[in-house]
């Protein structure tokens, strides 16, 4: 062992103390018993170490062959191993709060870049390396990439250039993170209920915490788009308005309800599909400005009656429901033309409560730019 005698006990009052150095604890302890020259055992601390592993002994008090007097204690610092910072996760913070959160860990803000995101609010960390999680040295430096936003639209001249501008894939990743709300996949550990469920409760008006979690998802994506961002009515419908430029009172309102019935179901089709194509209708608008109003409206409680939506109407006044020249229901819009024959071809259906001259124009809009799409 690494106990070695740096000299004995004199006749005098004193006696020479030994290095412990690299040692078990232990073993040390037993050596200054067994020494039986008057030294014992004292204070143990606990210290980081890049030299010496684990469990061993780092320093000690009085150190090496310094004279002590009989029945002094040797106090020994036993080795923790290296000492490492686990990177805390500071994506979705500020700038200031990610520096103060990485120094609190011990570490140090490395470089600080910004990057265009579609996925996080402008001013927030989007970005960091190393990871969450890693273990690294202390004061070791972590880099942070600020978003800056959405990235700068690309020109458009026709109708036909915005249709294009429609992404699959977005599509179908809005639809999937919706179908997944009550798991906490989004919101965190507070809103997993352990089934996948939006159920809007009457007797809470709250909704389940997966429908609390989708009200938050949609909130934030409407934001980071750039829209007025507000929660309406009794029963939490989300909003997000995209304000005109020349004759603001007018509005178009592309609508969906976001709430599912009770139980463990996901809802895909209903209405996650609905919901996911207004975020992807206004992930394309919203880059763009238009001489009239486009409210993107994202109903609660309508599985319980349409509450969600009446509660809407019925907060507008008169002159605002005039100054509405026409809304598009995105319901159920994943499903096969038809449920007894899901071989079929996907198609759309249009349905009008009264406003034929309205329906015809969707009609001939999908004929003139989605030809493809069976109607």
């Amino acid at each position: 062992p690494l106990i070695t005698q740096m000299g004995g006990s004199g006749e005098g009052s004193g006696v020479t103390a030994f290095a412990f150095g690299g040692a078990h604890p232990t073993y040390a302890g037993r050596f200054i018993i067994a020494l039986g020259i008057g030294m014992i055992v004292g204070a143990i601390a606990e210290v980081y170490s890049d030299t010496v592993n684990e469990g061993l002994v780092v320093e000690q008090t009085p150190v090496e062959g310094a004279q002590i007097t009989p029945g002094a204690a040797v106090d020994l610092s036993i080795s923790l191993g290296a000492e490492f910072r686990t990177v805390p996760d500071v994506v979705g913070l500020t700038r200031a709060e990610a520096e103060a959160f990485i120094t609190f860990n011990g570490l140090s803000l490395g470089a600080v870049t910004e990057v265009y995101t579609e996925t996080v609010l402008q001013g927030q960390v989007a970005e960091q390396s190393p990871l969450e999680g890693l273990q690294v040295e202390p004061e070791s430096p972590v880099d942070i990439a600020i978003s800056i936003g959405i990235p700068a639209p690309v020109p458009v001249t026709t109708v036909q250039d915005l249709v294009d501008l429609i992404s699959q894939s977005r599509y179908e990743q809005y639809q999937l993170d919706i179908e997944n709300m009550g798991l906490g996949l989004y919101g965190g550990p507070n809103y997993n209920q352990g089934f996948r469920n939006r159920d809007f409760s009457t007797s809470t008006m709250t909704g389940t915490r997966g429908n609390q979690e989708a009200r938050l998802y949609l909130k934030d994506k409407f934001a980071i788009m750039g829209l007025d961002v507000s929660e309406q009515g009794d029963y939490l419908n989300v909003i997000g308005e995209l304000t005109g430029t020349t004759t603001p009172e007018k509005v178009y309102i592309l609508g969906g309800h976001y709430d599912h019935v009770s139980g463990d179901m996901p809802g895909g089709d209903d209405n996650a599909s609905g919901t996911a194509g207004i975020l992807e209708a206004a992930r394309v608008l919203s880059q763009y400005k238009f001489e009239s109003t486009i409210i993107f409206i994202c109903f609660n409680a309508e599985e319980d009656g349409l509450l969600g939506s009446a509660d809407y109407v019925a907060s507008l006044t008169t002159e605002q429901i005039d100054n509405v020249q026409g809304m598009i229901n995105f319901d159920m819009i994943l499903r096969p033309g038809s449920d007894m024959a899901p071989e079929r071809p996907i198609d759309v259906e249009v349905e009008t409560n009264g406003s034929l001259e309205w329906a015809e124009k969707y009609v001939q809009a999908i004929a003139d730019y989605v030809p493809t799409l069976v109607m």
